[in-house]
């Protein structure tokens, strides 16, 4: 499970998950999500890095936020 901090003013959020810090290989990008929480099942024995955006009711979208990275073992 993937989960953040609301973003104040958000109405939906998307994240991206790429096998490389530089996401040069994307692993996945969701559809827009209203919540800030993700739920995905990786590969074991892989380490994935991933970050999050959020967008306003304006459609305006927000920075990528900061890289986390996970290793699923």
């Amino acid at each position: 499970v993937f989960k953040w901090q609301p973003v104040e003013g958000a109405s939906v959020y998307q994240i991206s998950i790429a096998l490389d810090p530089a996401f040069d290989q994307v692993f996945f990008t969701s559809p827009v999500l209203s919540t800030p929480t993700y739920t995905m099942s990786l590969p074991v024995n892989d380490t994935y890095f991933w970050r999050v955006r959020a967008r306003d009711q304006a459609g305006n979208w927000s920075d990528w936020s900061s890289i986390w990275k996970v290793t699923r073992k």
